[in-house]
């Protein structure tokens, strides 16, 4: 069939005799597949070129065999032949998909959901993933990813035209990378809950589907509606079912999803002045975001509450006793005291809440000050505390903490790591090498980062290296896309540490290990100044302001219960 097609002379000879002869190597499982294929009156074998979306294609059985089994790549990479094997499965089976959507997110759709089963590039959906999860769930879900993926690449990209030259590039990689249509958490839920088009599409514009990381999400409906109808009702039944539906865990390295929502809000500088600005990430994890916000919502009603029920507890009894006396001053008295004791509570509530949020805006303001590079805000706990006692012994005399608040800064620069101490002018508490910082982890699952710290002269010998982890709750991460800060927030925390602990290395002068144990001990030994942050001073003056408001508004609610008492007098 393939010799006989009139377009096989457009292929190089010698790929399409070494796809010819891979093809036989292939599994069976493959074989029978691309059998019943060919049988169809629109197979894509046949007719490829319509949906690879690429200019030049000329189609037919050759220049598919080429392109799917042939044993070198269009670079001269050998491919193994279980990788060819699994690429023409799931085009087989999944082919029906890339020709009802358009080809442009198919690849793209292809590689993410790949990427949460776990496959490797010698696996394959329909295949490893399908024969673990059910093949028409898998089906499910890749269909669903093409729909979103596609709808939404309309969506970032509306913006780009013509006329833009090469800055429309970057805007259509910038577009590419906005489209965030599948994670762990909505596969599982697709594979579940199986949802309809009207489903997806009214979760869709509620916004409810972004809390399973997926955005953007104001994007076109009826064209989303339109796209997950083609091909609702169709299912591969080619594989058997698996016994037990199982759950899809997040990507190794990427952030493990809380409650289906992303682990950590991300923001940005709102006008950009550099380049700088524009690829700098505001991390928050969003499990104390949302903690605070409820706490922010009880408090909000219990303060004016409570203010209202303390003083009238208070002033009962002369309250009482002036309605006797004079009932209508008594009762404009009464409402008077309501609503003054109201408004304290709920102004001693805002007062709380925005000291709560200068906590963030302060965090972010004095790691701009402080460098241009990534600042980490990690949560001590005890084992912190012990691990950094066995590294900095002397740092304790004065401190059970050693002066490091609990909610403490880690930046670097090119000769080490260094953590900040407390108060608006910190010192910083302990600082260490480059070559004593062994190993940087970040660990998904517990969303912390792990130092592996050497020690030179160790108590014990099993006291070698020391692991200093530490939960993360903020960071300020400089030079990074937006995807990749979305996918693996803790990697790109850390992605400049590691390039500059390696450009450490580098600066380093040549000489002997005696000079660079040296210059290790002068750095970590060193006692700078307090450092100073100019650009927080604004928000320190503000702290001062809402605190004064919270100090003398309990007294102005204090003071208003004995208002019935003087009324009497």
């Amino acid at each position: 069939m393939v010799r006989a097609d009139p377009r096989a002379d457009a292929q190089e000879p010698d790929k399409l005799d070494a796809s010819l002869a891979r093809l036989e190597q292939l599994s069976p499982q493959t074989l029978q597949m691309l059998e019943l294929e060919l049988a169809k009156a629109d197979s894509i074998v046949a007719e490829g070129s319509k949906f690879w979306g690429f200019s030049g294609a000329k189609g037919g059985p050759a220049e598919f065999l080429v392109r799917f089994c042939s044993p070198v790549t269009r670079q001269g990479t050998e491919v193994p032949v279980a990788e060819n094997d699994a690429h023409l499965l799931d085009t087989l089976v999944f082919g029906i998909i890339l020709a009802a959507h358009s080809p442009v997110m198919y690849a793209r759709a292809v590689s993410r959901v790949r990427n949460l089963f776990g496959l490797g590039p010698d696996e394959s959906l329909a295949g490893t993933a399908g024969a673990k999860y059910g093949t028409a769930n898998v089906f499910a879900v890749l269909d669903v990813a093409v729909c979103i993926a596609t709808v939404q690449l309309s969506k970032t990209s509306s913006h780009i035209t013509a006329g833009m030259g090469r800055a429309g590039v970057d805007a259509y990689a910038d577009a590419l990378d906005a489209c965030h249509f599948m994670t762990a958490v909505f596969a599982n839920f697709i594979m579940r809950q199986r949802p309809t088009p009207e489903k997806l599409a009214s979760l869709m514009r509620t916004g409810r589907l972004s809390r399973f990381g997926i955005s953007p999400t104001d994007i076109d409906l009826q064209r989303l509606r339109s796209e997950l109808s083609k091909l609702s009702a169709t299912h591969p039944t080619h594989f058997p079912a698996p016994a037990k539906l199982l759950e899809l865990q997040s990507p190794a390295g990427e952030c493990t999803a809380e409650a289906g929502q992303p682990c950590y809000a991300i923001s940005g500088i709102a006008n950009p002045r550099t380049a700088g600005d524009a690829l700098e990430r505001h991390l928050t994890r969003r499990k104390t975001a949302v903690r605070a916000a409820r706490i922010k919502k009880f408090l909000a009603v219990i303060s004016p509450l409570a203010a209202i029920g303390i003083s009238v507890r208070m002033c009962w009894p002369s309250l009482v006793t002036l309605m006797a006396q004079r009932p209508v001053p008594g009762l404009l008295v009464f409402a008077s005291l309501v609503f003054v004791e109201g408004v304290c509570g709920y102004w001693i509530f805002r007062c709380a809440a925005a000291l709560h949020d200068l906590r963030g805006v302060t965090f972010f303001q004095q790691a701009r000050d402080l460098t241009n590079y990534t600042v980490i805000q990690g949560r001590r706990d005890r084992s912190f505390l012990q691990s950094l006692r066995q590294l900095r012994p002397a740092a304790f005399d004065q401190s059970a903490s050693a002066g490091i608040p609990r909610h403490f800064s880690l930046f670097a620069d090119n000769q080490g790591v260094m953590i900040l101490g407390k108060g608006s002018r910190p010192r910083i508490v302990a600082s260490f090498h480059w070559s004593h910082v062994i190993d940087t982890d970040p660990d998904a699952v517990g969303h912390r980062i792990v130092l592996t710290i050497q020690q030179d002269e160790p108590v014990q010998a099993d006291e070698r290296t020391v692991q200093l982890a530490f939960e993360v709750t903020r960071a300020k991460v400089a030079w990074s896309e937006l995807s990749y800060v979305q996918e693996k927030p803790l990697e790109a925390m850390l992605a400049m540490y590691n390039g500059m602990k390696v450009l450490g290395r580098f600066e380093t002068p040549a000489g002997s290990p005696g000079d660079e144990a040296q210059a290790a001990e002068a750095y970590e030994s060193r006692n700078p100044a307090p450092l100073f942050f100019a650009g927080t001073a604004g928000i320190l003056e503000r702290r001062r302001v809402l605190l004064r408001g919270l100090l003398l508004t309990p007294l102005i609610c204090a003071l208003m219960p004995a208002l019935p008492g003087i009324l009497i007098a």
